[in-house]
């Protein structure tokens, strides 16, 4: 009794504290405050069930599926045109001796130098918006300026919502000179992983009240190469699936 008294008291107080954000500082806590692994496990579990009823994906759709582009009004006129990539996420090893562990998987996207535009459903009872892109991770440092509209509206009212930016691409180097302090031996390597996923925060003054959203992310190239002195890799904005995910406050127990 006494231990199911004090699991709903902690219980109710996680809930406000996830409220708030402080996961990471409710977890220490209650590692600190209980001893039994049982408690720990049982308490957290029902945390990461609270925390994952509050933010619900309510909108997707595939560039490259032309049913799919026109129902969420995709447009980007300078875009390429749709190609495959045959590659996998950064998920482990692919084989092991002859033996292949982690399977290839094929997807198909664009890839932009200019703008693209596109609807995305939300739920007007949100409290902010989560976008996910899924993209090909061989154009290096892909940069966009990303603005938003009510996607009701006669005329877009475009709003900044922010950059959003993944650093880095599936080029790199590596040097691994004899002596620990010998001269740098700069080596590219190519690794074959080329899909990604990477998020975006849309703050809930740009989506709140609105049953859909116009976004424009807008191409803005960042000429840095991989190695100092050497030519700039080709730079696009790569698009092969987006996602938009609604925050919500938890309901009441």
């Amino acid at each position: 009794m006494m231990r199911d008294a004090c699991f709903s008291q902690i219980a109710s107080l996680a809930k406000v504290e996830v409220t708030l954000g402080i996961c990471f500082e409710i977890e220490e806590e209650f590692v600190i405050m209980w001893r039994d692994v049982d408690v720990i496990v049982e308490i957290l579990i029902k945390i990461s069930l609270a925390i994952s009823v509050q933010v619900v994906q309510t909108d997707k759709f595939n560039v490259a599926d032309e049913a799919d582009a026109k129902a969420h009004q995709y447009d980007s006129p300078d875009a390429s045109k749709p190609y495959e990539i045959v590659s996998r996420y950064e998920l482990g090893v692919d084989h092991l001796k002859d033996q292949e562990v982690y399977p290839a998987q094929k997807m198909v996207g664009r890839a932009t130098t200019g703008e693209s535009t596109f609807v995305m459903k939300i739920d007007p009872d949100n409290w902010g918006v989560m976008l996910r892109r899924t993209l090909d991770y061989q154009f290096p440092n892909q940069r966009a300026e990303v603005l938003v509209s009510d996607a009701d509206a006669k005329e877009p009212n475009w709003q900044p919502a922010g950059v959003w930016y993944t650093a880095g691409s599936n080029k790199c180097i590596y040097s691994n000179p004899r002596q620990e302090l010998g001269v740098f031996e700069p080596k590219i390597e190519i690794s074959n992983r080329r899909f990604r996923d990477d998020e975006f925060l849309i703050g809930r003054d740009l989506t709140r009240g609105k049953k859909a959203i116009r976004i424009r992310v807008k191409f803005t190239p960042v000429n840095r190469p991989v190695i100092q002195g050497e030519p700039v890799d080709p730079q696009a904005w790569s698009e092969i699936r987006y996602a938009a995910y609604c925050f919500g406050m938890p309901k009441a127990p």
